[in-house]
């Protein structure tokens, strides 16, 4: 993408969310090669809107690209990359309360749908949070 079509990058972010309807097959679990096209699916959504969250970071639009992490935590629950982004853009915000309440719902849904605790790079993003 271009420094032309930076303009662009909300509105690509916007037409992406609206044309993912959810999981590939949801419900055809039974299937191997449908839960890998699943994850593949899945995986390109997240790593694509997060670089279009990345590109409104850079042109400083840090309440679009907070925006757009947000949605994409709607579609993707767990992608914790995603919420240290999402948290990052609130603390740069000045949106304290907002960025820990996005921590406690990543490590809740960590917690209950994988049984695992946040990552310490995420853990250390919210104790820099707890100081400031």
């Amino acid at each position: 993408m271009s420094e032309a079509d930076d303009g662009d990058v909300a509105t690509l972010a916007d037409q992406a969310l609206a044309l993912y309807q959810g999981p590939f097959l949801a419900g055809e679990d039974d299937l191997p090669e449908v839960l890998a096209a699943r994850s593949r699916t899945q995986a390109l959504f997240t790593r694509r809107l997060g670089a279009l969250g990345e590109r409104l970071e850079a042109r400083q639009d840090l309440a679009g690209a907070a925006r757009l992490y947000a949605r994409v935590l709607e579609q993707q629950p767990l992608a914790e990359d995603i919420c240290r982004r999402l948290i990052t853009c609130l603390i740069a915000l000045d949106r304290r309360a907002e960025a820990y309440e996005a921590f406690r719902r990543c490590r809740q849904q960590l917690s209950v749908v994988l049984g695992i605790r946040p990552a310490a790079e995420t853990e250390a993003l919210v104790a820099s949070l707890r100081n400031l």
